[in-house]
């Protein structure tokens, strides 16, 4: 990229909006997981919900720039939306300015994080640098060409992860097809685990607080940091009715998606929300056991068998309760936990260089948006 010329006008970034109506914004208590229409927020993710209502669409020519006032997340969007509640900042661009210029210019600035207070305060402050609307247009189109190439290393990455995972799919699929020939047991899993569950439900999410879980954080094996929610700490005892989860219990996604496997490995307290049900082990079956039985081989066909919906596949608990699962003594459960840990390991190692370089990726995006605007 070259820099552009030392010379070129700038404006305070508040200056080169537009001013558009405010309107109230849905509140995250009725975001629904499915709907007609997109709701957009200050959270990470580009869709936080949904909602049937047309009344809820924001009225604005389209595309816009989001900006959390609170979380300093910056989207864009070109697609007929709902906004959220508190924080969620629409911003269009006054005439001679692109707005896809407007927000790659986002990305490259560094707004000091200020917790939970708000962000634009600051930002309209800073000076954007304005050169002609076609010399703006240039400079998206060289940023769009670089970080095509990026995407395109990042699918490959995504790709080798998936094979990655397969090695894990790999060995427990050799162990339970073999589970008829040895002849174990088998029980429903409503008989030797108990059940809490917290579908569907959804607390008031806040900017920081007691950690929330949800079916987004469990993924294929391990527990996921992100996406990072939080909720008021104050909710936990009258929210956590149906039953408190303990270190090692067995969490299970019953939807969008489907099938996802992990053992909660944190001592705090946790709230839970949003099609993830908890596996509490009986007597007799080793919480890992029980983790890598759900992952692999005839159980988890089981499971996928008994799935409904078009959309998105899913699956009740009073059907989950049904499954049968092949139930060893619980030394020899041990001892299958021991291998698949050690396979397990070699795939940790795996996603951890591949996290890394997915990290470098992300980092590299920032540096030509550096380069790019540094010079002006």
């Amino acid at each position: 990229f070259s820099a552009m010329e030392i010379n070129t006008p700038t404006k305070k970034f508040g200056e080169v909006l537009e001013k558009i109506p405010k309107v109230a914004g849905v509140l995250t208590k009725n975001y629904r997981d499915r709907g007609n229409f997109p709701i957009v927020d200050q959270g990470q993710s580009l869709i936080a919900g949904y909602t049937d209502d047309s009344s809820n669409l924001y009225q604005v020519e389209l595309p816009v720039v989001i900006f959390g006032d609170h979380t300093r997340e910056i989207k864009f969007v070109d697609f007929p939306f709902a906004v959220g509640a508190d924080g969620t900042k629409v911003l269009k661009p006054i005439s001679g300015i692109d707005t896809r210029y407007l927000y790659f210019f986002l990305h490259s600035v560094d707004i000091p994080a200020r917790g939970y207070a708000r962000h634009f305060s600051l930002l309209k402050e800073i000076q954007i640098p304005l050169p002609p609307v076609v010399e703006q247009r240039k400079i998206v189109a060289q940023i769009e060409k670089q970080f095509a190439k990026i995407d395109k290393a990042a699918r490959l990455l995504e790709e080798s992860q998936a094979l990655t995972d397969q090695l894990l799919h790999s060995a427990l699929h050799d162990i339970f097809f073999s589970a008829e020939s040895t002849g174990w047991e088998e029980k429903p899993l409503g008989e030797i685990a108990n059940f809490i569950d917290y579908r569907g439900k959804t607390p008031q999410k806040t900017a920081s607080g007691m950690r929330l879980i949800t079916a987004k954080n469990v993924k294929f094996g391990f527990l996921s940091q992100t996406p990072e929610e939080f909720v008021d700490p104050s909710i936990y005892d009258s929210w956590m009715t149906r039953g408190v989860p303990n270190q090692g219990d067995v969490l299970f996604t019953t939807e969008a998606p489907l099938g996802n496997v992990a053992q909660l490995d944190i001592s705090e307290r946790v709230v839970f929300a949003q099609r993830v049900i908890i596996l509490q082990p009986k007597e007799g079956l080793y919480p890992g056991f029980l983790k890598s039985t759900l992952m692999g081989g005839p159980v988890r066909d089981k499971i996928l068998a008994q799935a409904t919906g078009v959309t998105a596949q899913g699956i009740k608990a009073s059907k989950l309760k049904l499954v049968g699962i092949p139930l060893p003594p619980l030394e020899e459960q041990k001892q299958i936990v021991k291998k698949l840990d050690a396979i397990s390991e070699k795939v940790r190692a795996l996603r951890e260089l591949q996290s890394s370089q997915a990290a470098d990726f992300k980092a590299l995006k920032q540096s030509i948006l550096h380069q790019v605007f540094s010079g002006i």
